[in-house]
């Protein structure tokens, strides 16, 4: 069985370079759930983000206009309020 990815404490991980520098890594990779259930959390690239941004964008339209369209058949059905 594979080494399974494992969530940490937050410790930048640092590594010398032959030149006597160093280089700090990035933070260790985040998992959800445990075992053969693990799975890694990714940051999404920015074609993702535009792409998912577009849909959500896309349905709360939607959402909006489905609204507005009830609304406005039902006040049409109730006719004028005459108080």
């Amino acid at each position: 069985m594979p080494p399974q990815p494992v969530s940490g404490p937050a410790r930048p991980i640092v590594l010398p370079t032959p030149d006597g520098g160093v280089v700090r890594l990035r933070d260790p990779v985040k998992t959800v759930g445990s075992g053969d259930d693990a799975t890694e959390l990714r940051s999404r690239s920015a074609v993702q983000r535009e792409t998912w941004r577009f849909k959500k964008n896309l349905i709360m339209w939607a959402i909006g206009l489905c609204l507005l369209g009830i609304t406005i058949i039902i006040l049409m059905l109730l006719g004028p309020i005459q108080v």
